[in-house]
């Protein structure tokens, strides 16, 4: 349908009702909407509408053309995805049963994606890349088209592990445990839940005065003083305990938090008159508390002082007070 004539911008527009489609075509210059018993729209003698009997034919064959195409494409794109399928995917792998031996399969007619389990562990050979041996239970696809009695184990892919040099379930489980980074986490000594101590308890709670029975003590099992002295070493992360308690606000803060400056050393050396001296130690800070822990011998000793990082704020604070 073409375009309708230009009505200049500003026009009024009028409407008629009732109209003949001969009266409608008539009408060609009073600006009037003429409306025609059979729904026909016509304006300055211009068809603008469609009829029911026009609106159902142009329904019905739009639909039915859609229909057909639409029909056309889903079966034209079916048969082409269950083609693909049916070469590609359906008959990837047959599984056929299970043989005892390689030679089991070679003595069949075989087809390309044929498969066989083997129920006993099995040496391939001549095969290239997948030469090797292999376990009871190792599923054999085959490459190629081959006739009874004339394959060879170049046409055969197994679809299990290779044994050679594999690893034993205490190998794994050893070289998982040596390459984890477990994190430690050590719980607090000297804190009591709703204790009201107006300082921090750290996570060991020693001090020059701690004997080595009570370090000995809390060193136990996992967090033993050797297990400790390796894992920081070994670049284990380590976490503790803590409490803050001010009496002042009634403020307590009790969690976790990593340690810092972790350090395990060996120590030997001699200071001043005294007899020469080495130790094991452990030092770490944890929210502005310094440890040191020694073990020479069987005997453990602790010094506790301010973090440097606590001595630094200590300062900052007397310096702005100055």
């Amino acid at each position: 349908m073409a375009e309708l004539k230009e009505i200049a911008e500003g026009t009024m527009i009028g409407f008629s009702a009732n109209k003949t489609v001969q009266e409608a075509k008539a009408d060609t210059a009073t600006n009037r909407v003429d409306i025609c018993k059979t729904k026909e729209l016509y304006l300055n003698g211009e068809r603008a509408g469609v009829t029911d009997v026009e609106k159902k034919f142009l329904e019905e064959n739009l639909n039915a053309d859609s229909t057909v195409k639409a029909s056309k494409v889903k079966t034209s794109l079916g048969s082409d995805i269950e083609t693909y399928v049916k070469n590609n995917v359906a008959g990837a792998y047959k599984f056929q049963g299970s043989v005892n031996s390689i030679n089991e399969i070679l003595a069949k007619d075989c087809k390309k994606g044929d498969v066989f389990s083997v129920r006993v562990k099995f040496v391939l050979s001549g095969s290239g890349e997948n030469d090797g041996t292999y376990e009871a239970g190792t599923n054999v696809a085959v490459r190629e088209d081959f006739a009874a009695g004339k394959g060879s184990q170049r046409l055969l892919d197994p679809l299990g592990g290779i044994i050679n040099g594999y690893a034993t379930k205490p190998d794994l489980e050893t070289g998982l445990a040596k390459k984890a980074d477990k994190a430690i986490v050590l719980p607090i000594s000297n804190y009591v839940p709703g204790g009201k101590v107006e300082e921090i308890a750290d996570v060991f709670g020693f001090d020059v005065n701690t004997s080595s029975d009570t370090i000995a003590a809390y060193l136990t099992g996992d967090r033993s003083f050797n297990k400790l002295f390796n894992a920081i070493q070994s670049g284990v992360k380590i976490y503790g305990q803590y409490h803050h308690y001010l009496a002042f606000t009634e403020l307590s803060e009790v969690g976790i938090a990593e340690v810092c400056n972790a350090k395990a050393y060996d120590w030997s050396g001699q200071i001043g008159s005294t007899q020469k001296q080495t130790y094991k130690a452990i030092e770490m800070d944890l929210e502005g508390v310094n440890i040191v822990i020694k073990l020479s011998g069987a005997k453990y000793s602790a010094l506790k002082s301010k973090s440097l990082r606590a001595r630094i704020q200590d300062l900052e604070s007397q310096l702005i007070l100055a």
